[in-house]
C-alpha cells in the first residue's frame, strides 16, 4: 500500500495530464482533417491526370467539380465549425477552400487543353464565391448545430 500511494499523482498533476492529452489529440484531429482534405483534393487531380486520356473528361469533371470537393469542402467546414477549430481564424477555411476549389478545374481539364494548344487560359475565378458559399455554409451551419447542442445540455 505504501508503494501504490507513494506512485500516485494529485489531482493537479492527473488534471494536468489529462488536458495535455486532450489538446495533443485535438491537434492530431486537426492534422488528419487538414491531411484528409488535402488528400482528396490532390487524389482527384492526379486520378484525372494520370487516367484523362480513355476516360470522359466531361463527366469526372462535374463529378469532382460538382460532387466530390463540394461534400469535402461542406464537411471540413463543418467540422471546423462544430469543434470551433482555430478560433477566429477558423473564417479563413473560406477562402483557403475557395481557392482549392477554383484551381481544381484547372488543375485537371483546362491543364490539358493548356497541353494541346500550347497555350495559356487561365484558372476559372468564377469558381471562388461559390467555394467561398459552400465553406461558410459549413462553418455556420456546424456553428449553429454546436450552439443547440450547448443549449440543450
Amino acid at each position: 500500500l505504501k508503494e501504490e500511494s507513494s506512485m500516485k499523482q494529485t489531482y493537479k498533476e492527473y488534471l494536468e495530464e489529462s488536458t495535455n492529452i486532450v489538446k495533443s489529440n485535438e491537434r492530431k484531429s486537426k492534422l488528419v482533417l487538414v491531411l484528409t482534405v488535402l488528400g482528396i483534393w490532390a487524389l482527384s487531380l492526379i486520378a484525372f491526370l494520370l487516367v484523362h486520356k480513355g476516360v470522359d473528361n466531361y463527366g469526372y469533371g462535374l463529378a469532382v467539380t460538382w460532387a466530390v470537393l463540394p461534400i469535402t469542402f461542406f464537411a471540413a467546414s463543418y467540422i471546423i465549425g462544430k469543434r470551433d477549430w482555430f478560433g477566429k481564424l477558423k473564417w479563413l477555411a473560406a477562402p483557403i477552400f475557395s481557392v482549392m476549389y477554383s484551381l481544381s478545374g484547372y488543375a485537371t481539364s483546362v491543364t490539358v487543353d493548356n497541353m494541346a494548344i500550347k497555350s495559356v487560359v487561365w484558372p476559372d475565378f468564377a469558381k471562388l464565391p461559390i467555394g467561398l458559399v459552400i465553406s461558410f455554409a459549413g462553418i455556420v451551419v456546424g456553428i449553429i448545430i454546436k450552439n443547440k447542442q450547448n443549449k440543450s445540455s
